[in-house]
């Protein structure tokens, strides 16, 4: 089954073994508070729901969406999956829309995105605040590593 790995990745091998092992219905509730799902709406509202999600995906930074995919679906290390976002800024650092986002982060304002022509912006800056955070979580532990 290709689908038990990742479903015990999102909630752990306890529920995991629950919701394979168990002959029970899995409601949109219960997906969305196990964080299998991030979104339940209506049956009468669900194309709406997900044209506007698509929507706003097609009209954002497209290419940092796809490294952000990529990250977060790696399963590497701390220090791996630091590399890789420091390789990703550097793919996107010279883009208008890195520019805009550093600016809009300085400036605490939301950015505004070019969309698919270029790479960054909302994603990006989620990006930059990451490396931040990661960057200070090794700082604190880099006795460990030394």
């Amino acid at each position: 089954m290709r689908a038990i790995s990742p479903l015990t990745s999102i909630v752990g091998p306890a529920k995991a073994l629950d919701l394979l092992c168990r002959d029970q219905q899995l409601t949109a509730e219960r997906a969305y508070d196990l964080g299998l799902v991030t979104e339940v709406t209506d049956d009468h509202r669900a194309d709406e729901a997900a044209t506007k999600f698509a929507l706003a995906l097609a009209n954002g930074p497209t290419k940092s969406f796809c490294e952000i995919k990529s990250l977060v679906r790696d399963e590497q290390a701390v220090m791996a999956a630091a590399t890789r976002e420091a390789d990703a800024q550097a793919r996107l650092a010279f883009t208008e829309d890195h520019q805009e986002a550093v600016r809009s982060f300085v400036e605490k304002r939301n950015p505004s995105s070019k969309g698919a022509s270029s790479a960054t912006l909302h994603a990006l800056l989620m990006v930059f605040v990451c490396s931040v955070t990661t960057l200070a979580f090794l700082c604190q532990r880099l006795p460990l590593f030394l």
